[in-house]
């Protein structure tokens, strides 16, 4: 089986190369990690966005600052950004990511066409920002939410939706 994965996150990425470490050698020396994410990257990026993603996007935005500054002076009042950490529940399952350009494959060879992709829960920040400011940064990641069908929102979004055809 082949995976690949992209993220911004910390704990991600101290896990890959965790795992990676942890690999048998007959395994370590088949992962790579950075080629293969930095073109995917690049081709989604590539694409752009059109005139009428960032009017949307524009529109959004304006509509979402009072909200986002509503949630901005709300975290701000949180006695402490430690007392958000420790509420934050840690995620105790085995992490497990695939790009589109993977899951496209793994699709069309099993006779399916691919349509597109939907980006999901948009990460336009570091996610450990959301610890320190989890209300302005879920308002932000609704903003975000607007360019969902743009091939760059993969790039941003923690998980994506794949739409096939037979």
């Amino acid at each position: 089986m082949r995976a690949t994965g992209l993220d911004i996150s910390e704990a991600m990425i101290g896990e890959a190369k965790r795992r990676v470490a942890e690999a048998p050698p007959e395994i370590r020396h088949r992962l790579r990690f950075i080629e293969q994410l930095l073109a995917e990257i690049s081709l989604l990026f590539s694409k752009g966005l059109s005139w009428d993603e960032l009017a949307k996007f524009v529109q959004a935005f304006k509509s979402a600052l009072p909200g986002l500054e509503e949630a901005l002076a709300l975290d701000r009042g949180e006695t402490s950004s430690t007392a958000s950490a420790a509420a934050a529940p840690a995620f105790l399952k085995e992490r497990r990511q695939h790009t589109p350009r993977d899951v496209a494959r793994l699709a069309e060879a099993e006779g399916f066409r691919t349509v597109g992709f939907v980006g999901v829960h948009p990460h336009p920040l570091p996610p450990g920002l959301q610890v320190v400011a989890p209300r302005f940064y879920n308002q932000l990641a609704t903003v975000f939410s607007e360019l969902k069908t743009a091939p760059a929102n993969q790039v941003w979004s923690s998980a994506f939706i794949g739409i096939f055809r037979l």
